[in-house]
């Protein structure tokens, strides 16, 4: 929520709700720098993630930047999503551009393909953080955004039970490796979470 807005010459400057837990990204560097996310912990993350999705799923608006810097733990332990500089109410005119973090990014998104009417950018995105809760890093790491682009439009990301951590402990395997790929599947509609309006 915005408290307080004031700008001056050459900036705006909002004032929100202080999360005092940080992000996701400082909970993933400093807890687990080289290592996977237990799975209740990786289920209550994905299970809040989820939920902003469908929030904002039931207003109409994409977000576009889902990633672990735009995810913010409040001091119970929540998450709550920030930064709706790029989101989009739908419909709207120019859902053709393309913008957001290059790992992030879904393949249509690259493409400047319409993108924004049936939410699976935002799916995608909630699928790189998947992997990366659970295997330690993203699945285009030390690449640059060109690389991950080209991977990105030739190549469907798919998990295996066999790669998953040896030393993680998992209830059920394939529909962990099932509930990934079905997030990363390049085709859109194809895509858990894609709906048509």
């Amino acid at each position: 929520n915005i408290k307080y807005a004031f700008h001056t010459r050459d900036s705006l400057y909002i004032i929100t709700n202080y999360f005092t837990g940080g992000n996701l990204r400082h909970c993933i560097q400093t807890h687990y720098p080289s290592t996977h996310f237990p799975e209740q912990q990786a289920k209550f993350i994905i299970s809040n993630i989820l939920l902003c999705l469908e929030y904002l799923r039931s207003n109409g608006i994409v977000h576009r930047d889902i990633k672990p810097e735009n995810l913010l733990f409040d001091n119970n332990g929540y998450l709550h999503l920030g930064d709706f500089g790029i989101a989009r109410v739908i419909p709207y005119i120019n859902d053709n551009d393309t913008s957001g973090t290059p790992c992030y990014m879904a393949p249509e998104a690259y493409l400047n393909k319409k993108h924004s009417k049936y939410f699976q950018v935002d799916y995608f995105s909630l699928g790189v953080i998947c992997y990366e809760l659970i295997f330690g890093r993203r699945p285009f790491h030390n690449l640059n955004a060109n690389e991950i682009k080209q991977l990105l439009l030739t190549k469907n990301l798919h998990v295996n039970v066999d790669d998953l951590p040896r030393n993680g402990v998992y209830d059920n395997k394939e529909v962990l490796c099932d509930f990934i790929n079905r997030l990363l599947t390049r085709k859109c509609i194809e895509r858990m979470g894609f709906t048509r309006i």
